[in-house]
């Protein structure tokens, strides 16, 4: 961003991008990919503080797990502002908006492809074995007479396990667009180690955001990734599980 707008080209492989259908964004511009003089990327998930400063212009950054805020903490304010959820997503939320007039509690489950071997080797489930040390330790932390509202792609495996079935414990039945939407709403956030929670901690006002200090399953990595994407600042806390 150049003070100008954004800018994103078409991916390769056509269609338009679940960004672009989930936000209204001014002033911005869908190039083609020859507008681009040059094409860089990280060298890795960690942030690469390099690619930030010696872009130049008309240098199209290959997209990659978005979950720091390194790239765009200069231009917070204008981030914030300019990713608007599209009215529809807003409209279609409204069934479930009375649960968020009081301050809630958000937590995001993610399970479904990190259950697969190859995935959990290198980004582990926090869920796997039916352990929920991560959340109860989180929870502590939190105040204990506010609602928990759950987000999740496994609707059907929070319904059944006995965790959830507290009364203070709320799953949200939305969709990927709704969801985020109402993530944002929350006071207090328990994000799992997911892109998708991550951005809806970031774009809400909330009060803390607890993240897992192991985001991934490489430890050789693990420390120096997790500092990367949880953004400093006293309302992100990253926690040991």
């Amino acid at each position: 961003m150049n003070g100008q707008g954004h800018c994103f080209t078409e991916p390769r492989s056509g269609g338009v991008s679940q960004l672009l259908q989930c936000f209204d964004i001014p002033n911005i511009n869908i190039v083609p990919q020859d507008y681009f003089t040059d094409h860089r990327g990280p060298k890795s998930t960690v942030f690469d503080e390099e690619l930030l400063h010696e872009c130049e212009d008309r240098t199209a950054v290959g997209s990659y797990y978005l979950q720091t805020d390194k790239y765009f903490k200069h231009i917070e304010k204008e981030i914030k502002a300019d990713f608007k959820f599209k009215q529809k997503h807003v409209d279609a939320s409204q069934k479930w908006r009375s649960y968020f007039n009081q301050d809630v509690i958000g937590l995001h489950v993610r399970r479904k492809d990190y259950l697969w071997k190859n995935v959990h080797q290198t980004t582990p489930c926090i869920t796997i074995d039916e352990d929920m040390g991560y959340y109860d330790k989180c929870l502590q932390s939190l105040p204990k007479n506010i609602p928990v509202m759950v987000f999740t792609d496994s609707k059907k495996w929070c319904r059944s396990n006995d965790y959830f079935k507290h009364k203070r414990f709320r799953i949200i039945n939305g969709n990927t667009f709704t969801d985020l939407y109402l993530m944002t709403l929350c006071k207090y956030h328990i994000i799992s180690n997911s892109t998708y929670s991550w951005w809806g901690a970031y774009l809400s006002e909330s009060n803390k955001i607890l993240a897992p200090k192991r985001w991934y399953g490489n430890q050789s990595l693990a420390e120096e990734m997790s500092k990367s994407q949880i953004p400093e600042g006293g309302k992100w806390i990253r926690v040991e599980y």
